[in-house]
């Protein structure tokens, strides 16, 4: 691929997740202000990431000679004016439908942008992700800090608008700085490459411990907001969660990009199942305004690792003939598990309070982590040398 760079990728990565981190603790409250309950919040997060879900898999549905670059740009140009749209929304099913179309474009881009990353001709997995990955707490950063001002500052009309205009920049960038990716090419078969067992098999072990995180998360996100909202906190302060972790993922992913090729990429993603544990289970507790920044921490600071590690391990356990469809449907397991957890977790806080439901969340979380243990290392893992080797000098023979 020419004309495709980690900083093309880290951009168009940056133009989605600026929105969606910015935005995300809001729509409970947006929604809330067009007359929604913490039930109908449920269902109204779970139909948006119905359509991310859509977006994220749909790349890795078309056939091989489409256009990966043109579906790159025609879903980012959609995402503007659905922005535009929303702040000047006067029924909540306006509301759940642009944000269904926002989410759909995004996916799409997050998804692509996915692909391009495993792509990439280098071996070092771990940080080509892991930069790219970077784009997450940058956004979280710059997101948390601008989206609860402006809405404090001119309200959420103005807020929409503004980040309208920032989402233009994801089509210049594809337009400009990407090429298409080159169709699929025979190759091994999948079940010839690696070792310890069909990687067919074991990719499906690592979606399904994607599945579980991600749905931890999920519900930890939406209760957050929800609690939040009803302690009183301020936008500004909800939004200043979201920066925080921001803040606190930066290095964490800086030193991902640094060390997860040499100690393992796997070891790194059991981190982040582990962080997003401590994440839920921290929300549980949380009272002050404190608490939440180091819980919201814990839990985004794990889904970034997770979501950048497994995409990582993907392409040790699968060839690259395989990565243009598997990838697409890694990335849509972050969304799948909101479509599943968003719909039941509204209704069971009401039912059972948040303190059981983020618990319930953590334990999932160590599901995950169970999965994950039962996967054999591949041998492109084995190959890499570990940090503790690489540092000790060989004795003479």
């Amino acid at each position: 691929m020419k004309k495709v760079s980690l900083r093309s990728l880290f951009m168009t990565n940056l133009v989605i997740l600026l929105v969606g981190y910015g935005l995300f603790p809001f729509l409970p409250l947006y929604a809330i202000e067009h007359g929604a309950g913490p039930g109908t919040i449920g269902l109204y997060l779970g139909l948006t990431y119905v359509a991310i879900s859509t977006g994220s898999m749909l790349p890795g549905w078309l056939p091989a000679r489409l256009s990966r670059r043109k579906l790159f740009l025609v879903s980012g140009l959609l995402g503007s004016p659905a922005l535009l749209l929303l702040g000047l929304a006067t029924a909540f099913w306006q509301v759940v439908a642009l944000t269904a179309l926002l989410w759909f474009s995004g996916g799409v881009g997050l998804a692509l942008s996915s692909v391009y990353t495993g792509l990439l001709n280098n071996t070092r997995h771990g940080r080509s992700f892991s930069l790219v990955a970077l784009s997450t707490p940058v956004a979280s950063l710059i997101g948390g800090l601008l989206v609860g001002q402006l809405i404090t500052w001119q309200g959420y009309r103005f807020m929409f608008m503004a980040l309208s205009l920032w989402w233009l920049i994801l089509p210049l960038v594809v337009y400009f700085k990407m090429d298409d990716i080159a169709p699929e090419t025979a190759s091994r078969p999948v079940a010839e490459a690696g070792s310890g067992g069909a990687p067919a098999s074991r990719f499906l072990f690592l979606v399904l411990a994607a599945f579980l995180a991600a749905g931890a998360v999920s519900v930890g996100r939406m209760g957050g907001s929800i609690v939040m909202e009803a302690q009183a906190f301020s936008a500004a302060e909800v939004g200043s969660t979201t920066a925080i972790s921001g803040a606190v993922m930066i290095p964490v992913v800086l030193l991902m990009s640094m060390l997860s090729d040499r100690l393992g990429r796997r070891n790194f993603l059991m981190l982040g199942y582990l962080l997003t544990a401590a994440g839920a289970a921290a929300l549980a507790i949380s009272g002050e305004l404190w608490h939440f920044w180091v819980a919201i921490s814990l839990l985004m600071t794990g889904r970034t690792v997770n979501d950048s590690m497994a995409g990582a391990v993907a392409t040790d356990l699968l060839p690259r003939s395989a990565l243009q469809r598997a990838l697409p449907r890694l990335k849509a397991m972050n969304w799948l598990a909101g479509v599943f957890t968003f719909a039941g977790a509204g209704y069971a806080i009401e039912a059972l309070g948040t303190t059981v439901i983020f618990f319930a969340s953590a334990l999932v979380a160590l599901a995950a982590a169970g999965v994950l243990l039962s996967l054999p290392a591949t041998a492109r893992e084995e190959v890499a040398v570990p940090m503790v080797q690489a540092i000790t000098p060989s004795r003479p023979g």
